[in-house]
């Protein structure tokens, strides 16, 4: 499961440098390395709050991240419920490969 971690940490934290607009306190996942990603990211609860504009990941207050988020912006000014479609498509076509 960690060698999965690692290799989906890597090909995340390329769609979320992509994907994820910047702001003054978004969550820089290219300043950690991936041993870190792994370890921290993955055990840090967060909350995904939609709006009509995207979605944004906010870091709970307890969390290692604690004031750091993830906005992402939609495509279109109306939110398209498929829009991360191909990110979760692609993490459950790898997770369907461990079983």
């Amino acid at each position: 499961m960690t060698i999965f971690a690692a290799n989906f940490i890597r090909w995340a934290t390329v769609w979320i440098d992509q994907h994820a607009e910047l702001q003054e306190n978004t969550l820089l996942l290219g300043k950690m390395g991936i041993k870190k990603q792994v370890k921290v990211a993955a055990h840090t609860s967060a909350k995904v709050i939609h709006y009509s504009d995207g979605m944004l990941l906010r870091f709970s207050p307890a969390s290692a991240f604690a004031g750091k988020q993830l906005f992402f912006p939609a495509q279109t000014r109306v939110l398209h419920q498929n829009y991360f479609s191909s990110f979760f498509t692609i993490l459950a076509l790898i997770a369907q490969k461990l079983r």
